[in-house]
């Protein structure tokens, strides 16, 4: 098991402002039904005759291009072999603009969660098989133009406890460095080694590894690209 320190640190996207606003927002999205946004969904994205969604839950979110305000709904199921989930944007009225799939999905509701931050939103899904190793899966989705594009994905949190007792900590901050307006993306990465299980559990690393990486999107790609390290 992680530590209550890695916890704490799975899913740190720069959103201190969302406590502040979950009043407004779950003011403001109660006329919207997720079971009727999940149909809708389902209805244009085929994700697979035999699924049958867990979880339907609907976040704000802005599109980078308007700057109009949405919802994005998110559609996380199965049957447990599924590795699909789908995604869908729509407007104030509940009218859908765009839906897709979102593939990789190794998870049910317990183990995912989505976070927003401006016109993009970052969906974590932990795969906790029970082998022994736990790894996450970061994957963000840009908002723009009215369409929802999978601009980044990559590995997050990580840890073992059977042979090599290590873990790998990871933050994905959305920062506007240069003052152009738009937001590059840093990952932040904490890799710890120990010698046993025991400094594992009481967070007593025998070394610590940092390393920190800038993205910058890139429009025509619709991609979030390596700038430097």
């Amino acid at each position: 098991m992680p530590t209550l320190r890695s916890l704490a640190a799975i899913t740190c996207l720069c959103l201190t402002s969302a406590c502040l606003v979950s009043c407004l927002v779950d003011k403001s999205r109660r006329g919207l039904d997720c079971d009727t946004l999940a149909k809708a969904i389902l209805a244009t994205v085929h994700v697979g005759d035999s699924f049958i969604y867990d979880v339907a839950n609907v976040v704000p979110i802005v599109d980078g291009a308007s700057r109009e305000a949405r919802w994005l709904c998110y559609v996380f199921g199965g049957p447990p072999t599924s590795t699909t989930g789908a995604v869908g944007v729509f407007d104030s009225g509940g009218r859908l603009l765009h839906a897709r799939e979102l593939k990789g999905l190794y998870a049910y509701i317990t183990n995912a969660s989505v976070l927003t931050q401006g016109d993009s939103a970052v969906v974590s899904v932990l795969d906790a098989s029970g082998t022994g190793f736990h790894a996450e899966s970061l994957v963000v989705l840009t908002l723009s133009g009215g369409k929802l594009y999978e601009t980044f994905r990559c590995s997050g949190l990580s840890w073992s406890m059977h042979s090599e007792f290590h873990d790998q900590e990871v933050e994905l901050v959305f920062r506007n460095l240069y003052g152009d307006g738009t937001s590059e993306l840093i990952r932040l990465v904490t890799s710890n080694r120990y010698a046993c299980s025991v400094d594992q559990q009481n967070g007593k690393p025998l070394d610590t590894k940092r390393t920190a990486e800038v993205f910058e999107f890139e429009p025509k790609a619709h991609q979030y690209v390596l700038r430097f390290d």
